[in-house]
């Protein structure tokens, strides 16, 4: 295993052409632009990284293609082109990690603006993990990608979806923080976690959503876990959503719809108070955050443990399915809840962005390594 030290992109370019299995590639520190990875292959992971975390390389425009065996940390990954592009791609590739990273916009542009922070296609054993996703439009695109895990990451100031979704089997969402949303009111219906079907020819599958808060801070309305099957051709199998707190969220606090195997609906917390409806605009009193089954007959649903203000059982409203709660109105944006969920969530607070751990009243300590907060 060899460390090689490299300060140019055409230095990077020359040593991921001679690296070997385990070796890694320190940038130091700079900027690196139009990063194309292509025909890269290794069966040991090599690995790129900042030669000085405290000061970040920073990679403006990533793209990973036809790959296998990489691993990009404690980076910055910036964008380089604007709205309807991301500031990092990896399509029909294998294998490849992304932790500790910054996937950051400009702090002077609306989110809603920009580009998006990761998007992935096509590819096999993804991980995103420990890295923020800050001032982009959609944070991360994955679609038709089998076995991704993407945990414990910071997603705030996003100006549509936090993670989109669709034809994906064996998905990992685990343990993730969403806070302060900036989206254009009218214009879309934001998600913190979406699942879609359109332009999709195969349905998404062994899906895992748990242990995930969204918590709206000072940003617009959200919706949390949503899932639809627009098509209603391709519906979700086997499908687990647990111990996810949703806090501020839109009407839709959780959504499934369309479903069919195994369904796991359990331990959730899902609440809201007055806010702006993302679709109308209007300011409301009260906005009572659900979670709502639909067309879920053909599957063996368990929906238990969980603690919302109102509940739609496979398309009948005003229920209260058995071993659930109902939880009344929320007079403190959301803080007595949050931070009980946080003390039976401990161990995921170190991912936190500092905009949640502020309201906690924690110290700020989340990623600092790359001086994301």
């Amino acid at each position: 295993m060899t460390i090689v030290t490299v300060n140019s992109a055409a230095a990077l370019t020359k040593a991921l052409a001679t690296a070997h299995g385990g070796d890694t590639i320190d940038l130091a520190p700079g900027t690196y632009s139009n990063i194309s990875v292509y025909k890269v292959n290794f069966t040991t992971p090599v690995t790129i990284t900042s030669q000085d975390p405290a000061h970040a390389a920073i990679i403006s425009g990533l793209s990973v293609n036809l790959s296998s065996g990489l691993t990009f940390s404690d980076l910055q990954i910036t964008p380089n082109k604007g709205l309807n592009s991301f500031a990092g791609t990896v399509y029909n590739s294998n294998q490849i990690s992304f932790s500790h990273d910054d996937f950051k916009g400009s702090t002077t542009v609306a989110p809603s603006s920009q580009a998006g922070g990761l998007s992935v296609q096509d590819s096999t054993n993804l991980s995103v993990q420990n890295s923020h996703f800050e001032y982009v439009n959609t944070a991360i695109s994955d679609f038709r990608n089998d076995h991704v895990q993407i945990s414990n990451n910071a997603f705030d100031h996003i100006g549509t979806d936090g993670i989109d979704n669709g034809a994906d089997g064996f998905v990992m969402i685990s343990n993730n923080n969403f806070t302060n949303f900036s989206n254009s009111i009218g214009t879309a219906h934001p998600d913190a976690i979406q699942f879609w079907t359109p332009g999709m020819t195969t349905a998404s599958h062994d899906i895992t959503v748990t242990g995930n808060v969204y918590e709206r801070g000072t940003g617009t309305p959200t919706q949390g876990i949503y899932m639809n099957d627009e098509l209603g051709t391709l519906p979700y199998k086997n499908v687990t959503i647990s111990n996810n707190a949703i806090l501020g969220s839109a009407w839709n606090g959780i959504w499934l719809a369309d479903a069919v195997g195994q369904v796991s609906i359990t331990g959730n917390t899902v609440a809201s108070w007055a806010g702006q409806d993302t679709n109308t605009g209007a300011n409301l009193t009260g906005l009572l955050a659900q979670i709502i089954t639909k067309n879920v007959s053909g599957a063996k649903v368990t929906e238990t443990g969980n603690s919302a203000q109102s509940y739609v059982v496979n398309g009948s409203v005003n229920q209260l399915p058995a071993g659930n709660s109902k939880l009344g109105a929320v007079s403190d944006s959301g803080l007595g809840l949050l931070h009980n969920w946080a003390a039976g969530h401990s161990s995921t607070l170190p991912s936190f962005s500092s905009d949640l751990l502020n309201l906690l009243g924690v110290g700020s300590t989340v990623h600092s390594s790359v001086g994301l907060l």
